[in-house]
């Protein structure tokens, strides 16, 4: 097994400081070192330095076929990995962790292949990281494969003790900085006083791993009419296999541009997106992080509603109740989740498999490398185009 450094800049550490973009001290850094034509060698100087210095994380006397690693995208760990690999000649797939991770961070040591959730992160992939398509592989999410088995809403409420009759919004917190709160006492009143259905009844989950809020009171759910909390598991992180019964339970969802968003859209759930900055959670810039490539299939799509400021929330919400039981935004929801993570046929497990069995025997995600550049081609389409034009 391969051994971690003692810090592991990724995870926790990477979230407060570069999931979503560095500062604009380093941007302006960044920026000038770039107009300088300074970026480029001081990359290749800083790899270098790294790939000479790397330690040999990978045991001595085991010699694998192929790695299977679990990226993040930024990992000192991985990186090490990924040098260590490539001195030893394994082929290694690296495997992305999350939704967000390509178009928020960048790779340092690019992996010799990398496995993706599905076609918006090959696009991301090959388009910002320009890496070529016959090293991407389209394999699913692994933790998403719990999602395989079918679960009606009638079975999955009456196992969470949700009423039958009741329409459902789900409201997931973030682990990153955000004031909910306030929130929920905002959808309470609402639903007491009518502006919002009575039938409503809101799942309230906070995120299994939540950072300091600087300014957010305590959640008391005694005080509450029509919220709940969802009480999931005796483990730090949300047991896996209680999200499928939670979602078919939900008929919408409410969450700060998190991953369960697109996990709500694979069972048809229109989502309501909270994408602003508020002193309750100050020290984190959420309306940057609410214009991030990866939530546009969210902001492009008939089935997401974005909030953009915290005084439009109770409008927001009557707008997204109104998006409930429509079945063309349910299938509007399910392309887009198919977009961010492949189901079909085969479970991850098995496309996985796949793919360490290919890089293992030299092969490759599919035969682009094979297709030639043939400058004659690009001659022959610009006379074409030429003469299109005289016509």
């Amino acid at each position: 097994m391969a051994v971690k450094r003692r810090f592991e800049l990724n995870h926790r550490n990477a979230l407060r400081q570069a999931t979503f973009g560095v500062g604009p001290q380093a941007e302006r850094l960044i920026d000038w070192g770039s107009r300088l034509g300074l970026s480029r060698p001081g990359g290749w100087l800083f790899r270098a330095i790294l790939r000479m210095t790397a330690p040999r994380v990978l045991p001595s006397d085991v010699a694998p076929t192929a790695i299977l690693a679990y990226t993040p995208v930024r990992s000192f760990f991985i990186d090490d990995l990924i040098r260590d690999a490539r001195r030893r000649h394994i082929p290694l797939l690296a495997l992305v962790n999350n939704w967000d991770n390509l178009n928020t961070k960048s790779f340092l040591e690019t992996p010799s292949y990398l496995g993706v959730w599905g076609e918006q992160g090959f696009l991301i992939a090959r388009l910002m990281h320009l890496i070529p398509a016959h090293r991407i592989f389209v394999t699913g999410a692994p933790r998403f494969d719990v999602y395989r088995r079918e679960v009606s809403s009638g079975d999955a409420r009456a196992r969470l003790g949700v009423p039958a009759g009741a329409r459902v919004l789900l409201f997931c917190g973030a682990g990153v900085s955000f004031e909910e709160t306030s929130l929920l006492d905002e959808l309470d009143a609402a639903i007491e006083t009518g502006r919002l259905p009575k039938d409503l009844l809101v799942l309230y989950k906070p995120h299994p791993m939540r950072f300091k809020r600087s300014a957010e009171k305590a959640f008391d759910e005694t005080a509450y009419r029509h919220i709940r909390r969802v009480n999931l598991g005796e483990r730090s992180l949300t047991a896996l296999q209680f999200y499928p019964d939670l979602l078919a339970s939900a008929d919408a969802l409410i969450s700060p541009f998190s991953s369960m968003v697109i996990e709500g859209a694979r069972f048809g759930l229109p989502a309501l997106c909270l994408g602003y900055n508020d002193p309750g959670h100050a020290n984190h810039d959420w309306n940057r992080a609410a214009f991030n490539l990866h939530s546009y299939v969210v902001r492009h799509g008939d089935w997401g509603v974005v909030c953009e400021r915290r005084e439009d929330f109770g409008r927001a919400c009557e707008q997204l109740v109104t998006l409930i039981g429509d079945p063309r935004i349910a299938e509007c929801a399910g392309a887009a989740a198919e977009m961010v993570w492949r189901t079909g046929r085969d479970s991850t497990a098995s496309r996985l498999s796949q793919a360490l069995r290919t890089v293992a025997a030299g092969g490759y995600a599919d035969n682009s490398y094979t297709q030639a550049f043939v400058p004659s081609r690009l001659l022959d389409t610009a006379r074409d185009t030429m003469a299109l034009a005289k016509e």
